[in-house]
């Protein structure tokens, strides 16, 4: 992503607990496309954590 977006940045939204292991996280990544148009795109995933360490990770966004 920061190859074809370099100014790339995540704003975080909100953080939630989700149940033992999840975390559910809220964000905005805005940047410039190679054509110079600027986009924001709201993000959500889910991370599952074990023993520290994420090991699961789900991204969902609306991709149009």
């Amino acid at each position: 992503m920061n190859q074809l977006f370099p100014d790339i940045r995540d704003e975080i939204i909100a953080i939630y607990p989700s149940g033992d292991k999840n975390v559910i996280v809220e964000f905005i990544s805005t940047g410039t496309g190679p054509d110079g148009s600027m986009f924001a795109l709201p993000v959500c995933t889910i991370f599952t954590i074990e023993n520290g360490m994420i090991t699961k990770d789900y991204i969902y966004y609306d991709n149009l």
